[in-house]
């Protein structure tokens, strides 16, 4: 049997629940950028994340567990993430 060590993700566990395009539930958020009632900028653990549309507010962020809820008419919800460089897209 191979006995080669199993390499685990250290980045916290991160979900988007989103109810009636209304409501959003998150886990895994560890920073509010900035947040009006247009967008959200989010720090989560798989990096910057961007949500839009109108109406929003913010009801419960706890950076301690990482579970934000807000309510609104979401969008969009883009992730910003750093490229892969070019040589590694090319030799996969």
């Amino acid at each position: 049997m191979d006995n080669k060590p199993v390499k685990t993700d250290n980045k916290k566990l991160h979900s988007v629940c989103i109810e009636n395009r209304s409501s959003i539930t998150m886990s895994g958020i560890s920073e509010v950028i900035s947040s009006d009632e247009t967008e959200l900028c989010l720090v989560g653990s798989y990096g910057e994340m961007t949500i839009t549309g109108k109406d929003f507010k913010i009801i419960k962020f706890n950076a301690d567990d990482g579970n934000l809820f807000a309510e609104g008419s979401v969008d969009c919800i883009k992730y910003k993430g750093a490229k892969t460089p070019l040589i590694k897209r090319i030799f996969k």
